[in-house]
Formats: C-alpha cells, structure tokens, sequence
C-alpha cells in the first residue's frame, strides 16, 4: 500500500514541479500534477482488476476441465 501512495505521489508531484519549473501558472502546476496522480492511480487499479479477471478465468477454465 505505500508503495502506491509513493508511486501516486511522486508522479504527481514530479509532474507538478516540472510543469512548475517550465512557467506554468502554480495553480494550473497543481491540477496537471494531481491528474498525473490521479492517472497512475486509475491505471494501477485497473491493471490490478484486469489481473484478477484473468485469475479468475483460469481458476473457473482449470476447475471445469
């Protein structure tokens, strides 16, 4: 679980900071890091959920032959 935190937050951040250094206003800095966060965040659980359906799949294919 920290390791999510970590991964979310150093992506959000990182993005953040850059579009920071690069002359984005620090407001709109912020939403673009956030949306890196919120992403890498989507993306995990939705890697995470295709795994277990395919767990899943091979559990009921190996059950029922």
């Amino acid at each position: 679980m920290g390791t999510l935190i970590g991964v979310c937050l150093g992506a959000g951040l990182g993005a953040g900071l850059l579009e920071s250094a690069f002359g984005r206003p620090g407001r709109q800095a912020v939403k673009i890091g956030a949306g890196a966060g919120a992403g890498r965040l989507a993306g995990t659980l939705l890697k995470l959920l295709v795994a277990v359906v395919m767990w899943v799949l091979i559990a009921v294919n190996s059950y029922w032959r």
